[in-house]
């Protein structure tokens, strides 16, 4: 390609276009290390048999969603919008960067930096069950088509914005639009297994004839029936270890590592309490630290007057936070009623009340005044308590609780405005439209619901009937690491081996039985036959080495326990 020349190519910046350049190059910088943030948030928040999937989507929502954004998304938004979308060829693939006005450089930068933050909840919502091509493809499918046209709306002078709606840096366009997408992908999609009903093993497979039919291709469509808790022992047929994705780590293993990891599979226990509340808490304090300038760089320039300017937008953002988190953690518990003295204080839920705070405030930070920006910190926790509430009454499964951060809080955001807008707002009762100002907030609302709803609902649908949406149920339990990463690691294979094989240790128990079975023997004048003793011995020991969920087991306390029993009778 030949260099890009155009007007402004030799064109140097003032000294005051210079700062705001910095400015804004520096809040891009810290905007993009939220990336890092909420990695670790949404792996602290899932399970640890997820969490390389969880930082591979990460990696490639910033990496497709940069290119997408690029190639379409960033002239889609901002290439001359007359009232939909952008269709100036200088602003696709950055061809006339050089031959407006505009730095598009250094906007670029700012706005890829948000582009990426729009598309974070979807996969975190979707975590654990989601197969990984259908999300890379919906990131690129968000950040080049779905996001841009919204952003033309809004921050391009499109309709919503020649109509007073105001959303200075993304209640609406950014977090609800994500949240919208997440729900509707996660309602399609499905809980995870055994989150809000228990099933069999039986119940989570289709029929043997259905799984081996040559029509079905990634992973059979899995029809749920509700089981009871049974203790009879179930048995699973080879077929199920056959079909999808689990064919593949079965073949890896040895005839003997295949029993045993089809036993653990019996045996696994699902466990959904957030898997690592140091990542959670770091995650946290990266976002709000980033969050700063999410919602101050936005001003795109340092000459502002005091009462919008960078710093106190920072001021209500920190306020608004602080008083959500405190809000959640205090009240979850009691809305829920999962209240205890040993349970007292969640700190999953403290953070997610901080993010639902921080995305309140996004939209009105500019325009309201610090009692404000408590109140709206205040009620935005109230709506995420509410809003998880709701998840759970409809049995919608976010392992993360994005659904109710970024959608809830950021619809509460885009409200707040209208009502607490210090020129335009209810407060100011001199401003006769304040009532039209507030109706048009929600009707844009609506819009940017519709709008993103209707399209992810579409892609989602589509993914489900092909059957590229949910991973196999058998890859579900055993994680998404072990099926796209690598496989079982020595470490599973070590604790399969400890876990489910007795058999090798067989000697070893029959001297120790042999020699405590003897001293107890001689002690307590028991006639029982040390052969016979020594049988019901081993065979108490395996039963109960197979039934327990720990690697380590202690022989030497098992055997003298049984002995005290057999002694006893």
């Amino acid at each position: 390609m030949s260099t890009q020349t155009g007007v402004y190519s030799n064109y140097q910046n003032t000294t005051d276009e210079q700062v705001n350049e910095v400015w804004i190059l520096v809040s891009a910088a810290f905007i993009l290390l939220m990336q890092i943030g909420t990695g670790l948030f949404n792996a602290g928040s899932s399970q640890q048999k997820s969490h390389q999937s969880i930082f591979a989507m990460k990696l490639f929502e910033a990496c497709l969603g940069t290119i997408g954004f690029w190639l379409f998304g960033y002239g889609l938004a901002f290439g001359k919008v007359r009232k939909y979308y952008g269709d100036d060829s200088d602003y696709f693939v950055s061809r006339g960067f050089e031959k407006v006005s505009e730095d598009n450089y250094t906007l670029f930068m700012f706005q890829v930096a948000f582009s990426l933050a729009s598309t974070t909840m979807i996969s975190g919502s979707m975590a654990e069950r989601a197969q990984l091509p259908q999300q890379i493809l919906f990131t690129f499918l968000e950040q080049s088509f779905i996001y841009p046209v919204v952003i033309a709306w809004v921050w391009g002078g499109g309709w919503l914005a020649q109509n007073g709606y105001h959303d200075f840096a993304g209640s609406g366009c950014i977090h609800v639009l994500g949240g919208t997408c997440a729900l509707v992908g996660s309602a399609v999609l499905g809980p995870r297994l055994n989150r809000f009903k228990i099933y069999t093993i039986d119940d989570l497979i289709q029929k043997e004839k259905n799984l081996m039919d040559d029509t079905l291709q990634a992973n059979p469509i899995i029809k749920f029936k509700p089981a009871k808790l049974t203790k009879k022992k179930q048995k699973l047929n080879d077929s199920y270890f056959e079909n999808g994705h689990i064919v593949h780590i079965m073949r890896s293993l040895s005839d003997k590592n295949k029993q045993r990891f089809k036993k653990w599979i019996l045996d696994y226990k699902f466990n959904f309490t957030p898997s690592n509340t140091a990542y959670l808490t770091l995650g946290t304090f990266i976002n709000w630290i980033g969050w700063l300038f999410f919602n101050a760089g936005s001003t795109l320039s340092v000459q502002t007057m005091r009462n919008s300017g960078p710093s106190k937008i920072m001021f209500n953002t920190i306020l608004a936070s602080s008083v959500s988190g405190l809000v959640v953690v205090f009240l979850k518990p009691h809305f829920l009623r999962n209240y205890t003295k040993l349970y007292q204080y969640d700190v999953g839920q403290f953070c997610n009340g901080i993010c639902a705070g921080l995305i309140s405030i996004t939209a009105p930070c500019d325009c309201v005044e610090p009692w404000a920006a408590i109140l709206i910190g205040f009620i935005g926790g109230l709506f995420f308590i509410f809003g998880s509430m709701i998840l759970i009454a409809f049995k919608v499964d976010d392992p993360v609780d994005a659904i109710p951060c970024h959608f809830f809080a950021g619809i509460w955001g885009v409200l707040a405005v209208g009502i607490f807008h210090r020129e335009t707002g209810l407060v100011n009762s001199e401003y006769a439209e304040r009532f039209h100002f507030l109706g048009w907030q929600i009707a844009s609302l609506l819009s940017i619901i519709a709008w993103a709803g209707g399209i992810s609902l579409i892609y989602f649908l589509i993914a489900r009937r092909l059957k590229l949406l949910r991973v196999h149920p058998l890859v579900e339990i055993i994680g998404l690491d072990r099926a796209y990463f690598g496989g079982l690691t020595k470490k599973d294979l070590k604790m399969l081996k400890d876990r489910y094989s007795i058999g090798k240790t067989d000697e070893k128990l029959r001297q120790i039985w042999k020699l405590t079975a003897l001293d107890n023997n001689s002690n307590s004048g028991s006639s029982r036959s040390n052969s016979s003793s020594l049988r019901d011995g081993i065979t108490k020991i395996k039963q109960r080495h197979n039934s327990t969920l720990s690697s380590r087991f202690n022989y030497a306390n098992e055997l003298q326990v049984l002995n005290l029993d057999d002694n006893q009778k």
